[in-house]
């Protein structure tokens, strides 16, 4: 699907039993209205170019199973969304695909879904299948944290850290590990909440 300048801008929607596509285009880069707005849940299966303008997820899902999102000066908006990867390839993940910081995100992948940079998920992130990998970025949780398993967890190799603020007598459960699952369990007692880090 290629959503291109001369498009009638609006809403996109798709039919509830038939709401994949294979590669998406966003190029708005000659109309006066620089966004497309979902109208439905989207699984995209192929790859993601984001040359001009804003997808705008809203409330709905939006699933990633490609194995590439390149951007010039378009963003994708998921403020408000839950972004699930479902990815069979790596994928490499960066901040600078997205207009704002990320509502919910979950993992369902085969595949390793890489930061390039450092990331804010201003909602939850659940680790079902897949590893969310990274080198040095961090990855900064403001909801909760669920999940985790030897099949799924967040994966640092170098200095990346999985950030967490967490209440004052509430035990937290990091899904962390390096080559291989080694998860945290941090309880703060210090009497008022607390911004932890673990990697």
């Amino acid at each position: 699907l290629a959503r291109a300048a001369n498009a009638n801008l609006g809403t996109l929607r798709f039919d509830a039993t038939s709401n994949q596509i294979g590669n998406l285009t966003l190029d708005l880069s000659g109309s006066t209205n620089k966004s497309v707005t979902l109208g439905s849940n989207l699984n995209i299966k192929g790859n993601i170019q984001l040359n001009n303008g804003t997808l705008i997820v809203g409330t709905n899902q939006l699933t990633i199973a490609g194995s590439s999102i390149s951007n010039t000066n378009g963003k994708i908006s998921v403020d408000s969304a839950t972004l699930v990867f479902e990815n069979s390839a790596n994928l490499s993940l960066n901040k600078s695909y997205f207009a704002a910081n990320i509502n919910n995100v979950r993992m369902n992948s085969t595949a390793d879904v890489a930061l390039t940079s450092n990331l804010t998920v201003q909602g939850n992130v659940t680790f079902d299948l897949g590893m969310m990998t990274t080198v040095d970025s961090q990855l900064t949780v403001i909801g909760n944290i669920s999940g985790g398993s030897s099949s799924s967890y967040f994966k640092s190799t170098g200095l990346g850290k999985l950030n967490k603020s967490i209440a004052n007598g509430v035990t937290q459960n990091f899904p962390i590990g390096n080559g291989a699952y080694n998860p945290v369990q941090i309880k703060n007692n210090s009497g008022s909440a607390d911004e932890f880090s673990v990697r």
